[in-house]
């Protein structure tokens, strides 16, 4: 079973008892960032899940026990060998871990088993007690329930102090005085070897004496020899000095080495090197258009249609009536949806509601005194509702061209609901084409001079996820404007979407139709619902986001050496397999579109408590079975894509519940008008004006089902 490399995450987060920041990265050996706080874990791949989470709590120990001090220049402690500091700092740290977490034994235990099973030390072929005692002490502390290791009493002194060690000073204390021990040895090693070597030990003759006593040292060819080795050392560069006193491989830990080494093994080298990107910090005064300013601008552009010439005055009067003529007949509709929502509310109110007495004795039920016991007056509490805001995000791209007016019709009803029952709302259009609206382009430049890519964020940074610079969401509608301005606004709106299908006049010119900057404006939706919610001081958000497609994933910012743009700040591909570090988690980017949005929205929502998704989809002709898998396929609401096509066929609209969105609406394209006119000429058939009746009926019937499925999530 493959490891999840974010539920390891948290647990070196919950065992560090802090918001680290854990990265899983194509490394040799895993590495801690004392300044930053960032932990960076191997792509242990291939080992076990106790082995995974026994390296994961040696590191979180190293994390919360070892300080950041450059020991190895102290004077006091600089002939120390690294290996000597590192078996016994790793010897205490896990042995505090031990102690913190009691459950992690079993997973030392357990983990230390199986890699001695598998003879990561290198130790199954050697007699252990002439190991060196450096390596005696790793295998000890490591994998000594399952050998048999001797000490002497001097070495017994070191393991017992080095169980009982609490500080990192006492480490380096303890290090010492091991070096000094093997330091001793190494000595007497070498007087006893020099002692048997010696003549009066071994009673023979080294050379000739002469008369006086003296050796003599006989005068051959091999005098030649060593004069010729000392001539040629001299000629060889200089060498590191090495301490005859102390050879290099006494003071090593092979032990820990082979260790190191076997852990290399565990790493899965086929895969690529993790990227890490996080949420940007975006200007939201560049981002943001307010409603003010698009009002103005909206009322601004027709008032001077007007005057531009008859014909257009003509066409701005008969569609400003065909709006009104709407809002009249949307009033069954909006009035059904109140009426919906109060009877939900209500019933949730009382199924909360509680009974208790009074202590005023009822009157009218004194006379059954004897037999009732209950003779106090009661009251019955019942609970405010919680408080609701709606939130809206349409998507004002080109291929909202044709359904933009039927999308901006269910918008308008939902909108009309919230003005009825007193609920907060906001309204915004995402765009990457209406930048000059709050950025007035200079005088005789064009309003397509591109703007700088880097502008909206506040604190340009490595790794996060990059915005354009022409992204804006317009606040197209706002819930706090009186009424008159609402409505005239919403004419406005109406007037813009019949432009771009009709060119009976000229639709606005900067605020046209564009890309699909659908997940830059998920992750601007988190700032705007935060001060949404602390305006209203709600207690349930909803994200309303209507679009007929996925937005193309945003790049990431790098720093590169030379830029189209800029000399130092660059963008690149987010890669697959990518993931979002944000709030102390990390996020696993899927490789499709509908993936990127579902994972931003994750963000958004567990960074906001009481916030929900709700999407409404426009679906093209074809397009259902690529929304099925996108969005239903891992669900078991419907058993195949013949059912998901039966149901919209039916019933012009489905629902599902996917693993981001809390609803997602499905809406069939030739269903998504909600005219209530019947579409019949005089002198019509009375088949045809059955026929019309029941078009009618039907496309009723579809939106009071999405309507009214909608109220239900939200009341």
């Amino acid at each position: 079973m493959p490891v999840n490399i974010e539920i390891k995450g948290n647990l070196a987060r919950l065992l560090a008892t802090e918001n680290l920041i854990v990265e899983h990265k194509q490394v040799e050996t895993a590495m801690f960032d004392v300044d930053r706080r960032v932990l960076t874990l191997p792509m242990w791949k291939k080992a076990s899940n106790t082995v995974y989470d026994m390296l994961v709590a040696h590191e979180v120990g190293h994390a919360l026990f070892t300080p950041f001090r450059e020991w190895n220049l102290e004077d006091e402690y600089r002939n120390i060998p690294p290996d000597f500091v590192n078996v016994v700092e790793d010897a205490r740290i896990e042995r505090l871990m031990k102690k913190k977490f009691a459950g992690l034994s079993r997973d030392f235990y357990s983990a230390y088993s199986e890699l001695n099973q598998d003879d990561f030390f290198c130790v199954a072929d050697e007699d252990l007690n002439n190991l060196k005692l450096i390596d005696k002490i790793n295998l000890y502390f490591k994998i000594g329930a399952f050998l048999c290791i001797d000490f002497n009493d001097e070495e017994q002194q070191f393991v017992t102090a080095i169980s009982k060690a609490e500080t990192f000073e006492e480490v380096l204390n303890i290090s010492r005085d091991i070096v000094d021990y093997c330091k001793a040895k190494q000595q007497d090693l070498k007087d006893n070897q020099q002692q048997q070597q010696s003549p009066n030990s071994t009673g023979g003759s080294a050379g000739n004496k002469s008369p006086d006593g003296k050796e003599e040292i006989e005068d051959d060819d091999s005098n030649g020899d060593h004069e010729e080795d000392a001539e040629t050392r001299q000629q060889q560069p200089d060498q590191p000095k090495v301490d005859q006193d102390a050879p290099q491989d006494e003071f090593t830990s092979d032990t820990q080495r082979s260790f190191n080494n076997n852990q290399g093994d565990l790493i899965d080298r086929s895969l690529s090197s993790t990227n890490y990107v996080t949420l940007p910090e975006i200007d939201t005064d560049l981002a943001i258009v307010d409603f003010n300013t698009i009002s103005k601008y909206l009322s601004e552009w027709y008032a001077e249609e007007k005057e531009r010439g008859t014909s257009r005055a003509n066409a701005i009067e008969h569609f400003a009536a065909e709006y009104r003529k709407f809002k009249k007949d949307s009033n069954k509709e909006v009035n059904y949806l109140v009426k919906e929502f109060e009877m939900k509310k209500s019933a949730d109110a009382y199924a909360r509601a509680t009974t208790s007495r009074t202590g005023v004795l009822n009157t009218s039920k004194l006379h059954t005194y004897k037999y009732n016991e209950d003779l106090f007056k009661k009251v019955t509490n019942i609970p405010d509702g919680k408080n609701h805001g709606l939130t809206f995000y349409l998507d004002w791209s080109g291929s909202m061209q044709h359904v933009l007016l039927d999308t901006m019709k269910q918008l308008f009803q939902l909108v009309w609901f919230c003005k009825k029952v007193n609920i907060p709302f906001e309204v915004y259009a995402f765009t990457s084409d209406s930048w000059s609206l709050n950025q007035p382009v200079e005088p005789g430049a064009s309003h397509y001079t591109v703007v700088d890519r880097h502008q909206l964020h506040k604190n340009w940074k490595a790794c996060e996820l990059h915005v354009e610079g022409s992204f804006r969401m317009v606040e197209i509608l706002n819930g706090t404007c009186n009424g008159k301005d609402l409505d005239q606004q919403m004419l406005n709106l109406y007037l813009t979407a019949v432009a771009f299908t009709k060119n009976y006049y000229r639709y606005p010119g900067q605020f046209g139709l564009s890309g699909t900057p659908l997940n830059e404006a998920i992750i601007l939706s988190k700032t705007i619902m935060e001060k949404f919610i602390r305006k209203h001081k709600l207690q349930k958000c909803h994200a309303i986001v209507l679009t007929d497609g996925e937005g193309y994933p945003p790049s990431h910012n790098v720093e590169c050496k030379e830029s189209y743009y800029n000399n130092d700040k660059g963008t690149s591909r987010v890669r697959p397999g990518s993931y979002i570090r944000h709030n102390g988690r990390t996020y696993h980017i899927a490789d499709d579109f509908s993936g990127f949005t579902q994972t931003l929205i994750r963000c958004v929502k567990d960074s906001l408590p009481g916030v929900s998704f709700i999407g409404f989809r426009v679906l093209e002709k074809g397009g259902v079975r690529s929304f099925w898998h996108q969005y239903g396929g891992d669900s078991k609401q419907f058993a195949n894509i013949d059912e998901v096509k039966t149901v919209l066929q039916k019933e012009r609209s489905i629902c599902l519940k996917s693993p981001a969105f809390d609803l997602f609406f499905g809406l069939a394209q030739s269903g998504l008008s909600v005219s209530t006119e019947l579409d019949v000429d005089e002198g019509s058939s009375k088949r045809e004006v059955s026929a019309s009746f029941r078009k009618m009926f039907k496309g009723k019937k579809s939106n009071k089902f999405v309507l009214s499925t909608f109220i239900e999530k939200i009341s």
